[in-house]
């Protein structure tokens, strides 16, 4: 509350002064003059937590164990011969990115190969014309997946020399040898001879020269061949013509013009 002092003029009474002077009174007036009410303090606000506006973690869901899936097999040569040996390139899969497990099992014409493990089976456990099969099981512990390869056959080898080319320096009673890796047996033949010349079943070459011979160079080939393939080398020879054409030459020479 607040307090003032106010003066206050009347005008006169009669009976309580002199008609005309002025009589004053000092009241003391008590102004009571509201206050405004002091603002109420406000409680701090409550911490709040923050907005979560990440999903609430759920569990990743469980793949199951299934399985392992198979997604090729390559045998390769995929024309091996008798010294070659075969492997298998398999990609296999497990859903989980778990390791997998294969197991070979090499058959050659249907038949097992227990020494084959792995994946290769090494030569020497096959011949031409063989059939090659892989069977593949793939497992992990969802189970397990079984396929099988392609077939191969098994091709045929050529013959190879025995003797060394490099030291024949003639043709005429040369014996060539040669083996062939498959067993089949060889036989010898020549290619661009002059006439008279032979090679026998046991590769000796002979030369009995013939009348009609021209006589030149020639490119003798020796062949070796097993009926399924060859092998064969070149050795230049150079022969004097046969009897009957010498006469035939010297006979068109003196015929012959002269200028």
């Amino acid at each position: 509350m607040t307090r003032g002092i106010a003066t206050v003029t009347t005008a006169s009474m009669a009976g309580d002064a002199a008609p005309g002077r002025p009589m004053l009174f000092a009241a003391l007036i008590a102004c009571s003059t509201p206050k405004p009410p002091a603002p109420k303090a406000e409680p701090p606000p409550a911490a709040v937590a923050p907005a979560n506006t990440e999903a609430p973690d759920a569990a990743a869901p469980e793949v199951r164990a299934r399985p392992p899936r198979i997604l090729r097999i390559r045998l390769s040569p995929a024309h091996p011969r008798h010294t070659d040996a075969v492997e298998v390139a398999v990609d296999a899969v497990d859903l989980r990115g778990e390791p997998v497990d294969l197991d070979y099992d090499w058959r050659i014409n249907d038949a097992p190969v227990p020494e084959a493990h792995g994946p290769r089976m090494s030569p020497g456990k096959f011949k031409k014309g063989d059939r090659i099969r892989v069977d593949i099981t793939a497992s992990n512990d969802g189970g397990e997946t079984t396929d099988r390869s392609e077939i191969v056959t098994v091709a045929n080898t050529v013959p190879v020399f025995k003797t060394d080319v490099r030291s024949v320096t003639t043709l005429p009673g040369t014996t060539f040898f040669a083996e062939d890796p498959d067993g089949d047996r060889i036989t010898w033949s020549l290619e661009h001879a002059p006439s008279g010349m032979t090679i026998s079943p046991d590769g000796t070459v002979r030369y009995q020269g013939s009348e009609d011979e021209p006589g030149g160079d020639y490119k003798v080939a020796v062949v070796a061949s097993d009926g399924d393939g060859f092998a064969r080398f070149e050795v230049p020879v150079t022969v004097s013509p046969g009897s009957k054409a010498a006469t035939t030459a010297a006979a068109a020479k003196a015929a012959s013009p002269k200028r």
